[in-house]
């Protein structure tokens, strides 16, 4: 793991992502890749995603969208985009756990820094709703 003392500095910039989905009632399995953004707001990141999905007879783009507020360099406090709480965040020793509670589901969530370069989360889902993995891998777009 990837120790990751400067949490704003780190993310900040264009990633690719690559997205595992495996429906844990169906086995089904589905691979999506797009972009996301980390660009600085004031005092926080905004956190833009499209991906790429492919489900069943759908196919479209997915956006998705986080803010991430900085007390420290080393933590951000992560809301969805309507300003809801999510969780927070640490990667000062290269993992983080999190959990969010989302009634009557539960998000149980591993953030992994891998390198200077790529970082993965994965999400395991379980409710009377949903029962799925999310892995996400992410990896830093090159300047060119």
């Amino acid at each position: 793991m990837y120790p990751v003392e400067d949490l704003r500095a780190y993310l900040v910039g264009a990633w690719r992502v690559e997205r595992l989905f495996t429906d844990r009632q169906t086995g089904k399995r589905n691979e999506f890749a797009g972009s996301a953004t980390f660009t600085s707001v004031d005092d926080s990141l905004l956190y833009e995603e499209q991906i790429l999905t492919v489900l069943d007879d759908y196919e479209g783009i997915s956006t998705q969208s986080y803010r991430y507020t900085f007390a420290d360099t080393d933590c951000a406090d992560v809301s969805f985009g309507d300003g809801r709480a999510f969780h927070s965040l640490s990667l000062t020793s290269g993992i983080c756990h999190v959990q969010h509670e989302c009634e009557p589901d539960t998000y149980d969530g591993v953030f992994r820094s891998v390198t200077e370069h790529e970082w993965r989360v994965r999400w395991k889902v379980i409710g009377p709703r949903k029962h799925y993995f999310l892995e996400s891998r992410y990896i830093r777009k090159q300047m060119r």
